[in-house]
């Protein structure tokens, strides 16, 4: 009977227990959780609450006292509430998640959840709290540690684990030194909470504390890049001296494909975990950032169109450019007319006729324009007005045509150069470039660079692009200026190579590409950045594209400089070639004459015979 008794009182009082120290220890844990986040979660930013659906009790009083604070915006995650989908724009990342699981077997489908939500921020805060009493803590701490690291990248972790009479918070520390600096074995105990003065042990100010490292300690980082010759691995002895770490570079032998090949290879080296870094002249493109996170950009280049230089005219052709052939045809007309109003004028007065005949008159006014004498002067008022306005007019017109014909003797000009693609285009000129370059056109709707992608043909190295130039003068390219320059001072005849404009070019940004979560990435951003800004990196690439050459130092195959210029006889081949022209009419116009001349005389001579044949009678026999 006295047994039955005794069993009774602990059936009624096992209910009564359970129910007392439940709500206590689950009052301790909501005030441990909330004194967390008033004091270590940033205001201002959203807070994602998210739990695995199991005594919710908590959650629900932690909602309570977080929302009265009214200094966070709230966002819960439970399973059996629909997520309703929200705008990255309207909310913006997450800055802080509070995370309630059984064990950390949970960690990974949870995990997946918050992912798919825009506006996660593996940057941001975690405080996870395991509700399940575990004898092993440490342990456990370490295995949802990792488990957030493998998964989600997440660095900045709280883990809070439940024990009888404390909670304990634990976190960890990247790259420690041991056997392996990527890999961590253990956690750090951090703080605590006592249960019985419902209160941290140690008033810490930063529970979540910076962990960008300035001490690598010695550990191993692993990059990829596809050329061994680029500035950027100056960049990053220099950052291993200062970070102390030891670089495992891959690079990649030009024999091991094209560059768009290689940047491929280092990028994808990255986004499958062989590299934590990638670089090498690589671009900021949208698509690389999908997969893999960008540093700041430290360098930008410019991708141009080269085309053939416009060649020094001809002297001859110059020369016959000096006036355009309706000034020409004008100024025959004036010629014309002036000898017809003359020889009109001339046939009204007697006198000396000087302009009687047509073919006079025109002689005439061609030595007025030649500046040499007439054959006789003329005699009334009317033609000496003609004349004087004649000879002003000879004055002017000739004293622009050789002002115009020395200045083309010395500088004959240049021919016409293509100055946009559109005349590219228009040209039918060939033109290519490297098969990575294609990337920048192809997502374009631009109907010109649809059109270049269409006709454009391959080269598969810029200096080959170059050289075409060079020799057949019917080539077009496009690649990175510094390229361009680096490749003209190892090949002959450089300074037929000119730029198109300077509108026809775009910038590429150059950047370093890290894991997806990259840990590493700030440090590299802020030493990247303290070189942009004192100007560094300017310096090593300049130095680099002068080294020994600049374009605007060639000195022309004419051997035309920016210095003064000797006038040879070289000059006056145009003037000597219309001097022996001149020579030629004028023995021509001799001969020409001498034959008219003796043509003449014979006739005469001919006539006369006839004549005196004529008058003398035929002799009689006597």
């Amino acid at each position: 009977m006295m047994a039955a008794v005794m069993l009774l009182v602990l059936q009624l009082m096992h209910p009564t227990t359970a129910n007392d120290l439940s709500p206590t220890t689950d009052d301790s844990l909501v005030s441990c959780v909330n004194s967390i986040v008033q004091r270590h979660f940033t205001p201002d930013r959203q807070i994602m609450v998210s739990s695995t659906g199991e005594d919710e009790g908590h959650l629900d009083l932690l909602l309570k006292n977080i929302n009265e604070a009214t200094r966070w915006s709230l966002q819960v995650l439970r399973p059996q509430l629909k997520q309703v989908a929200t705008s990255e724009e309207g909310h913006g990342k997450t800055g802080s998640y509070v995370i309630f699981i059984r064990d950390s077997e949970e960690v990974e489908h949870l995990v997946n959840q918050l992912m798919d939500s825009k506006s996660w921020n593996h940057l941001a805060r975690f405080l996870v709290v395991v509700i399940g009493r575990e004898s092993t803590p440490r342990q456990q701490a370490l295995s949802v540690v990792q488990e957030f690291w493998n998964h989600a990248r997440a660095l900045d972790v709280v883990v809070l684990v439940r024990l009888d009479t404390v909670f304990h918070l634990y976190t960890w520390f990247p790259y420690q030194p041991n056997e392996k600096c990527e890999d961590f074995t253990d956690v750090v105990l951090i703080n605590e909470w006592n249960l019985q003065n419902n209160a941290m042990v140690e008033d810490i100010k930063n529970l979540f504390v910076n962990k960008a490292l300035k001490n690598f300690n010695g550990c191993r980082i692993r990059a990829s890049c596809p050329d061994g010759s680029v500035p950027e691995i100056g960049y990053m002895r220099k950052f291993s001296n200062r970070l102390n770490f030891t670089l495992d570079l891959h690079t990649i032998s030009e024999t091991d494909g094209s560059l768009y090949d290689r940047i491929t290879s280092s990028i994808m080296d990255v986004v499958f975990g062989l590299s934590e870094m990638a670089f090498g002249g690589l671009p900021l493109l949208i698509d690389i950032t999908k997969v893999a996170n960008p540093s700041v950009s430290f360098y930008e280049i410019y991708y141009m169109w080269y085309v053939p230089c416009a060649r020094p005219l001809s002297r001859l052709e110059a020369t016959s450019k000096i006036f355009q052939v309706s000034v020409w045809i004008s100024l025959s007309a004036t010629v014309l007319l002036v000898a017809v109003v003359l020889w009109a004028l001339e046939r009204r007065d007697t006198g000396v006729h000087a302009f009687k005949n047509i073919d006079m008159a025109l002689y005439n006014v061609w030595a007025i324009l030649l500046g040499v004498g007439v054959t006789r002067m003329p005699r009334t008022y009317r033609l000496r007005v003609i004349i004087f306005a004649w000879i002003c007019y000879c004055f002017s017109i000739s004293t622009v045509f050789q002002t115009f014909f020395t200045s083309y003797l010395v500088d004959p000009g240049l021919g016409k150069q293509i100055k946009n693609t559109e005349e590219l285009l228009e040209s039918k000129m060939e033109f290519g470039f490297r098969s990575e370059i294609k990337v920048y056109f192809q997502d374009s709707n631009n109907w010109i660079y649809k059109s270049l992608l269409a006709h454009g043909k391959e080269c598969s190295h810029t200096s080959k692009c170059l050289k075409r130039i060079i020799d057949t003068a019917s080539f077009a390219t496009i690649s990175e200026s510094w390229s361009v320059e680096s490749n003209l001072q190892h090949i002959k005849g450089g300074s037929s190579v000119c730029p198109m404009n300077d509108l026809d070019k775009f910038p590429i940004k150059i950047v370093f590409y890290f894991q997806k979560g990259s840990i590493i990435k700030e440090q590299f951003n802020s030493l990247l950045t303290a070189m942009v800004e004192t100007g560094h990196i300017k310096n090593i690439n300049a130095g680099r594209t002068r080294r020994g050459y600049s374009v605007g130092d060639d000195v022309g195959e004419d051997g035309s400089t920016d210095q003064y210029f000797v006038f040879t006889t070289a000059h006056l081949f145009v003037a000597f070639y219309t001097l022996f022209l001149g020579y030629i009419l004028s023995f021509l116009m001799f001969l020409g004459e001498m034959l008219y001349n003796k043509l003449k005389t014979v006739r005469t001579h001919r006539m006369i015979k006839i004549r005196h044949k004529r008058e003398d009678p035929p002799s009689t026999p006597s």
